[in-house]
């Protein structure tokens, strides 16, 4: 799992934590999960292990409003609980989309690409007026660069 670089919105944070939700999020492959949600996080308990998320607020007496400032909680939490319960604190490990689904993310955004989420399952096929719009685009840009002159003259 990897952590996300940018601020996430809430759209992220429901993606989230509707991922940790399914058993293909962690390697042992849980039959069940059970999330429990606090003022400040979210906790998924596996037969074999609890996760914690951190939620983005920000309150008079803490903020977590950033990637940097969750990480660094989670850090401080491991760093004070892991010398009484060392079997229970194991690790901070990020949490992020792979790599793959952000660029089929950003091409569906820009209309080359059509496709569904569900889950953890994604289904994407090219999407042939987006690649006709793309096409035109390049072809435009191609004629206004045409300089006129002969190769090796210009």
């Amino acid at each position: 799992m990897n952590l996300q670089s940018s601020y996430p919105t809430v759209l992220d944070q429901e993606a989230k934590v509707a991922f940790l939700r399914q058993p293909q999020a962690y390697p042992e492959k849980p039959a069940r999960i059970e999330t429990i949600e606090t003022h400040m996080s979210w906790v998924f308990l596996t037969p074999q292990h609890a996760y914690k998320l951190k939620k983005p607020v920000r309150y008079d007496y803490l903020d977590f409003s950033t990637v940097a400032a969750r990480k660094k909680n989670c850090e401080e939490e491991l760093r004070l609980n892991q010398r009484l319960a060392p079997d229970v604190y194991l690790d901070v490990v990020p949490l992020a989309q792979a790599t793959v689904s952000q660029h089929l993310k950003e091409l569906k955004t820009v209309g080359l690409i059509k496709g569904e989420v569900e889950g953890v399952k994604s289904c994407y096929c090219i999407d042939p007026e987006g690649i006709r719009k793309l096409e035109k685009e390049l072809m435009d840009l191609l004629a206004d660069l045409k300089c006129g002159c002969e190769p090796g003259s210009c």
